[in-house]
């Protein structure tokens, strides 16, 4: 609809009785914009409206607005990306023999970062070559728009003209906001050529030199919109994710005992959609030998192992120890789910033995956990008095939701 207007203003006279069909009509106008008929013209841009008022917002800082409507996910960076590159395709001639006004050779596309994130910026040139002559050195500058952030290489040509290819390296962190970085250089002798081609079949042709700009390590959660970004990382996942999207789960970002990497599958028929595609198992482990002769399950003199299980979903749980007993005893380890007490159905248990027989169990259940649960480790004997040592449980998780 067009902007509301008052209808045949002229028409409305104080004191007069009017036609009931305006004020109607004015009504119905007023009705519709209430309805869900606004449009822009309806919209005064000081209103500032919250974005957070759009349809579908997702409070997710890895998430953008798309052209189409739809929130997604930027694609998934992983350690090594390019974020930059600028091809050097014709040859520079260094003019400048003062380090304070070099000679620019190749600008890299300007970045954004986050403060905290390393990135590696390299060059490269078929061929350096300085002027004719002895003594002669060519020295190459990595700068920050107009801050000169130190000498990255040089050629020192000893009795007679010196050229040779050239790869330069540096690895930093450069601080929050956007960056230009450039390579220039400048000699003690005017005339030095770093080369650059386009390429190409013809003989005689340079192939192109480049400067380029790689991301050294994964991004926390935490990157600006408009930044590049990486896979996620915390101790939970992402708000409504995208089919594929991966994130590492861990129990703690300052200190993490697991560190497990996961892939959202949309189509998956489980209620778990966060496949597991690799990392180290949640362990823990007691060492103590200790007795019971209990024959229902009970807690030891030291408790555990202990593990707790963050979210719902599919986990494989390995317990396991070695176990002593004094005549015949058949002695079983176990683990209660939460409130749930041990069984054996979940359990480890080896046969009655002879005295002083020793022996080890192991062994593997797959658990669906309806929500989170902490799994702690239980034993009991169908005789005697067992003890149970080197206790070990492993937690890897195989869908979680």
């Amino acid at each position: 609809m067009t902007a509301y207007n008052v209808i045949s203003p002229a028409s409305l006279v104080a004191g007069q009785p009017e036609d009931i069909s305006v004020i109607l009509a004015n009504l119905q106008a007023i009705q519709g914009v209430l309805n869900g008929g606004i449009d822009n013209s309806n919209l005064n841009g000081a209103a500032a409206i919250a974005a957070s008022k759009l349809a579908g917002y997702p409070a997710d800082a890895l998430k953008y607005l798309r052209g189409d409507g739809s929130w997604a996910v930027q694609p998934t960076l992983i350690t090594g990306d390019e974020l930059g590159y600028a091809a050097l395709t014709a040859p520079v001639t260094i003019t400048s023999t003062a380090e304070a006004t070099p000679t620019d050779v190749i600008t890299a596309p300007t970045q954004t970062f986050d403060g905290s994130t390393p990135a590696l910026i390299e060059f490269f040139s078929v061929l350096a070559q300085t002027t004719a002559g002895s003594n002669l050195t060519l020295i190459f500058q990595l700068w920050d728009g107009a801050t000169c952030l130190g000498r990255l290489g040089y050629i020192f040509a000893g009795s007679s003209q010196t050229g040779l290819p050239i790869r330069l390296m540096h690895r930093f962190i450069p601080s929050a906001g956007a960056h230009t970085f450039k390579i220039t250089a400048f000699a003690n002798a005017s005339g030095a050529t770093v080369y650059g081609g386009p390429g190409g079949a013809a003989p005689g042709t340079y192939m192109p030199g480049y400067v380029r700009i790689l991301r050294v390590s994964p991004v926390p959660p935490s990157v600006a919109a408009g930044a590049f970004t990486a896979t996620y990382y915390g101790t939970t996942f992402p708000i409504s994710p995208a089919d594929g999207q991966e994130a590492i789960l861990v129990d703690s970002v300052t200190a993490p005992t697991y560190h497990w990497r996961f892939r959202y599958n949309a189509g998956s028929s489980s209620p778990y959609k966060w496949e597991c595609i690799g990392g180290a198992p949640a362990n823990a482990y007691v060492a103590a030998g200790e007795a019971t002769s209990s024959t229902a399950y009970v807690a030891l003199t030291t408790p555990g192992p202990i593990i707790s299980l963050p979210l719902a979903g599919v986990y494989d749980v390995r317990i396991g120890c070695d176990v002593s007993a004094v005549d015949q005893a058949g002695s079983l380890m176990s683990y209660d789910i939460g409130a749930t007490a041990a069984n054996d159905a979940w359990g480890v248990g080896a046969p009655p033995r002879g005295a002083g027989g020793a022996h080890s169990m192991f062994g593997t259940r797959r658990q669906t956990l309806a929500s989170p649960a902490t799994l702690t480790a239980k034993y009991r004997t169908a005789s005697a008095t067992p003890a149970f040592s080197k206790r070990v449980m492993e937690i890897v998780p195989v869908r979680l939701g």
